[in-house]
């Protein structure tokens, strides 16, 4: 069930969805970059129907939103005060 407050026209599940941006810059353009190499990927070269997994980092790119990242808790969007890089080994 998605509750809505009058007020705002879009539901509070979209609106925390989206709103929580926690993908970072230089994350955002190789996301779209890859995004956008796979699907060529499926009108030039292999030809192979696979390039149409790019449309999963494009969107996650454009979007400025991972799932998976909310997931487990990762934040490259530094402009946010919880920025939470995980530390390399």
């Amino acid at each position: 069930m998605v509750i809505a407050d009058r007020r705002d026209p879009h539901p509070i599940i979209y609106r925390r969805l989206l709103v929580t941006k926690n993908v970072g810059l230089i994350d955002r353009i190789l996301r779209i970059g890859v995004g956008i190499v796979l699907i060529a990927l499926v009108f030039v070269g292999p030809k192979s129907m696979l390039g149409w997994i790019g449309i999963v980092p494009l969107l996650t790119g454009l979007l400025c939103w991972c799932p998976l990242y909310s997931i487990i808790g990762i934040n490259t969007n530094c402009k946010d005060a919880d920025c939470k890089i995980p530390p390399s080994r």
